[in-house]
């Protein structure tokens, strides 16, 4: 692709030139120099205490990659007679105004380094700050380098459009790829930008990998840009050799081979000259696993299910797991191998922390014997035995613990074949149903188990045996994803569980299972889990086994981001717990020391290796020193302990235990509950006597003819929030409706004799008593029903069944289900109404119970206190959403109508009274501020509890700034 635009370069570089020499330093415009191959002029010359230069592009495709592979060409031409402390690549903005992109290749570690000038005035300040104040050695940013090696595989996208999709389809092995490993069941459904940026990926990655291995083992020719004449040899010349000897996985896609035009060869030149720039091979291998694990693009990652542990957040929790170096360690879902390399590299400090070298031996004892992966997914297995490779790429193996295998049924003693097919017929499965269920046909294509291949050598059989550490970051696969046959082919396989399982458990609850079974006494469980796993009732009986059978010394929660996978969008947890009863209920029995569980709260997820390896070691001795009930508050990260005695009482919820990053608000609300025992109880005691009690709102889908959508009438159109909701109240008469279609502006009259009072969502309602804010729903036929569904209308035993299920649903008092509780639209948790009304499925409907009960229960749950226990007892999904289950609502703590003294409950319901009509904004706001109704709900209820003056003025004092605070963490969480 020619760049253009020279004319605007020189004017660039003329007024850089111009400016850099204004701040004093001695910057020159093309000034020529001759060196062993020439002539040379570059850019712009700069003499201060060394040398260094400015290569720049511009063009409407200009891009840092290309600036850089310029650079880079100008640093290797010029350094046999010249040594450049650095050359500066610069991107110029058009007409040399704007932001601009620059890097600088430099002699030293980092060796590259990039920065987004606003201008070409920011810009020669950065230049000028770095010549005069060169920075001290580091490691180098991956961030930096991902971005532009991502720009490599980009423009190796371009390259692979000019191909016809069948030589694409070729390199993958065709039609059974598409069907098992993208999910797409003929090739022409194959989006093709997947398939290109998948080779362009692949290309880039054999690239960056060859240099690694020619550079540290000087058995290859490394890569020079200007000695490729045609794509072709990348195959043929340099990747051959690998071929012959080791590296599989990386190098046996042909794909080079498939480009023949000159743009795509120049494509491939400016990715050897960024790659070269880079210097991969004087990084650390942890730092080119992190750049070879992210460069593989999202869009591949989600249609072969990848997603992975952040390598800081597995570089943490195998550095508090793993004691020793002879440890042996599995992660039966490895996925791409975070995990494993973490481990790998823990060992590694252990070796070198004892004084001993680590030898090709060391390295062959951690492969071949100790570190263990399986994971159902060829593509990731692959991945995972790279990873382990790249550690010590010096020291070959042809014998990784690595197996593509369905880990579910794995058992000690078993043993796993080496498998036998090529590596193209190894992405030819992929999809979990492929091991399993009585119905799976065979005949048509080949089951792909087996150790990974990393050679032609044969490859030993791989025994299962139990381990010191299973560390593993289990698939989340909720059980209503779980195919059916598969569900009963786990049951099975953990029948010995049954006992801690549960109809509704996930797939990561029976790999805790597999845990426990592959775990030798005394091994240590290290995981990364969903939040919910504390909470779910579906996780009761996973607690118990937890609790019970082991001693859980860590729980590790984040105060920056929810999430220790990437681009995971629920919260999670670092869980680390070793196996083995470590203490009884018995007086007579000593208590071995220290056998606390730390909870730990960072205050963001480490951003290196060095970071990770730093806060684990921060943590151990913290802990060491700590006893149960303690609490440590640090820069780092914020710990509280409890004892495993009080941890077991937690099985209904532990994720109490990291609901508040403040500890105080947990204690206020036990505080609460100790003075006001006598007037509360739990809302399932408080409804025993009431028939119906919690039922869930209307939840017709919007497909069906008859359902919310189509029924329901907004009272105002700010309130038809969504596009299907097409009718709102135009006018309100003594006995029927107007309503008014807000597409087609048909307007139909209604009986109100058909019509029930409804509540379509909550969001934007302001007050508590939403009597006169209520929606309809039409429950029966009337005059003119064709014109109001649009059409002849002739499902009247549909609408007769939706009448009865309509009705069956009222109630005066609702609670918020689902809800955003930092979102500006939730202004309240629960609502009144003196009509009986049906909300829709967000709400749950409290049935039948007295008006003036309702009326307190509804004060209740808006109250403060309230808010505490919603946050304590939520099941979150994302940050602040929360949603609140039917049973986690009957455990709620309640104030209790019936143990209230009539002056109470009539203090209650005036100060109901006189606030039911406020008009309240945000949730967040009312605390933020501390709104007027919002303190006479907290101060009457805090009262009746029986709290004096000076201590309900104490409590909201702390509460109301307190649980601003949790909001707002909860909200930044996920961006929210």
């Amino acid at each position: 692709m020619a760049l253009t635009g020279r004319m605007g370069e020189n004017t660039c570089n003329a007024i850089l030139t111009e400016q850099l020499n204004k701040k004093g330093l001695r910057a020159s415009f093309e000034r020529h120099f001759t060196t062993l191959e020439g002539i040379k002029k570059p850019d712009i010359f700069i003499e201060s205490d060394g040398y260094y230069f400015i290569e720049g592009k511009q063009s409407p495709q200009a891009q840092l990659i290309h600036a850089v592979s310029k650079a880079h060409i100008y640093k290797e031409t010029i350094k046999s007679n010249i040594r450049a402390k650095g050359v500066f690549a610069v991107v110029y903005p058009q007409k040399c105004e704007g932001p601009c992109e620059a890097a600088i290749l430099l002699d030293r570690p980092p060796y590259y380094i990039e920065y987004r000038a606003e201008s070409l005035e920011n810009l020669s300040d950065w230049i000028k700050a770095f010549v005069e104040r060169p920075e001290a050695p580091r490691e180098i940013n991956t961030a930096d380098a991902i971005r532009l090696l991502n720009q490599a595989v980009d423009s190796m996208v371009y390259s692979f459009t000019k191909l016809e999709i069948s030589e694409i389809n070729d390199i993958f092995g065709g039609k059974t790829f598409f069907e098992s490993v993208l999910g797409y069941e003929q090739e022409k459904d194959v989006p093709k930008q997947h398939l290109r940026t998948a080779a362009a990926y692949l290309l880039v990655n054999q690239i960056m990998f060859y240099q690694v291995l020619a550079r540290e083992t000087n058995d290859y020719d490394v890569l020079d840009s200007e000695k490729i004449t045609k794509p072709a040899e990348l195959k043929n010349t340099y990747f051959a050799k690998v071929l012959l000897k080791d590296y599989k996985p990386i190098f046996d896609f042909d794909i080079a081979s498939k480009l023949k035009d000159e743009e795509s060869l120049e494509a491939i030149k400016t990715t050897i000259n960024v790659v070269n720039a880079l210097s991969p091979e004087k990084h650390g291998h942890d730092i080119l696993g992190k750049i070879f694990h992210n460069l593989i693009p999202l869009d591949i990652r989600k249609v072969v299910a990848a997603y992975f542990t952040k390598s800081e957040a597995g570089d943490l929790l195998a550095n508090l797991s793993i004691d020793s170096a002879n440890s042996t360690v599995i992660d039966p879902a490895c996925g791409s191998g975070t995990l494993l390399v973490s481990s790998y590299r823990r060992k590694k400090d252990l070796i070198l922390a004892d004084g001993e070298q680590f030898t090709a031996k060391v390295h062959r004892a951690f492969a071949e014997q100790q570190i263990t992966g399986v994971d159902i997914m060829p593509f990731a297995a692959h991945l995972a035995a790279v990873h382990i490779a790249l550690q010590s790429p010096l020291y070959y193996t042809d014998n990784l613990r690595i197996a593509i295998h369905d880990s579910t049924g794995l058992t000690p003693g078993e043993t796993i074949d080496a498998a036998q097919q090529t590596l193209k017929e190894y992405f030819k499965t992929g999809k979990i149903t492929d091991y399993i269920g009585e119905n799976i046909d065979t005949s048509s294509r080949k089951i792909v188990k087996g150790v990974v291949k990393m050679a032609e050598t044969p490859t030993k059989p791989m025994e299962i045996e139990k381990v010191d550490v299973v560390i593993m970051n289990p698939p989340f696969t909720s059980q209503t994803r779980i195919p059916s046959d598969y569900k009963r082919s786990l049951d099975r396989k953990f029948v010995d569980y049954q006992k801690y399982s549960h109809g509704q458990l996930g797939l990561h609850g029976y790999f805790i299972f597999l845990g426990d079974k592959l775990l030798d006494k005394n091994g240590k469980l290290a995981m990364v889990l969903p939040a919910t796993i504390l909470r779910l009732q579906s996780t009761e009986g996973v607690r118990k086994l937890l609790f019970n059978n082991y001693h859980v010394s860590h729980i590790i929660t984040t105060m920056q981001k929810a999430a220790f996978s990437e681009n995971a969008s629920f919260r999670e947890i670092l869980l680390i717990a070793t196996k083995g009863k470590h203490f009884k209920q018995d007086e007579n029995v000593t208590r071995l020391k220290n056998k606390i569980c730390a909870v730990v709260s960072l205050r963001e997820i480490p951003r290196s290796s060095d970071d990770a390896v730093k806060v684990a070691r921060a943590i151990r001795a913290r802990t060491a020193k700590m006893k149960a009930g303690d609490l440590v508050t640090t820069d780092l990260f914020t710990i509280k302990t409890i004892d495993q005695e009080e941890l077991q009482g937690l099985t209904k919820n532990a994720f109490v235990l990291m609901a508040f990053s403040d500890w105080k608000v947990s204690d206020i609300w036990l505080q609460i509950v100790k003075v006001g025992k006598p007037k509360m109880d739990n809302l399932e005691n408080c409804l025993a006597n009431v028939k119906g009690g919690i039922v869930r709102g209307i939840e017709i889908e919007s497909k069906d003819e008859v359902s919310v959508l189509s029924t329901f009438i907004s009272r105002t159109e700010e309130r038809a929030l969504k596009s299907g909701d097409v009718w709102v109240l135009k006018k309100e008469k003594l006995n029927s409706v107007l309503a008014e279609n807000k597409v087609t502006h048909v307007q139909v009259e209604i009986p109100k004799k058909v019509l029930k009072f409804g509540i379509r969502r909550l969001t934007g309602i302001s007050t508590i008593d939403i009597t006169d804010k209520l929606d309809f729903v039409v429950i029966d036929k009337f005059e003119d029903i064709d014109s109001f569904f649009g059409h002849q209308f002739k499902s009247f035993a549909k609408l007769d069944k939706w009448r009865r299920y309509v009705e069956s649903r009222v109630a005066n008092l609702t609670v918020n289900r689902r809800f955003n509780i930092s979102a500006p639209g939730t202004n309240l948790l629960s609502f009144f109404t003196s009509e009986d009304a049906t909300p829709a499925k967000i709400m749950w409907c409290i049935q039948n119970i007295r008006i003036n009960d309702a009326k307190i229960l509804c004060l209740w749950f808006n109250s403060t206190i309230n808010i505490i226990q919603v946050l304590a007892q939520r099941s979150e999904t994302e940050g602040a959403f929360l949603e609140l289950s039917e049973y986690m609502l009957a455990e709620f703590s309640v104030l209790d109508p019936s143990k209230l003294r009539e002056a109470e409950r009539e203090e209650l319901i005036k100060v109901f009274d006189e606030i039911k009509k406020s008009e309240l904004p945000s949730i967040l706001e009312q605390l933020k501020n501390e709104h007027p109704a919002r303190q006479k709900i907290d101060r009457t209820i805090l009262k009746v509890l029986g709290f004096n003056g000076r201590q309900i003025d104490e409590i909201l004092a702390y509460l109301y700034p307190a649980l601003t605070k949790e909001i707002t963490r909860l909200k930044s969480l996920m961006g929210a």
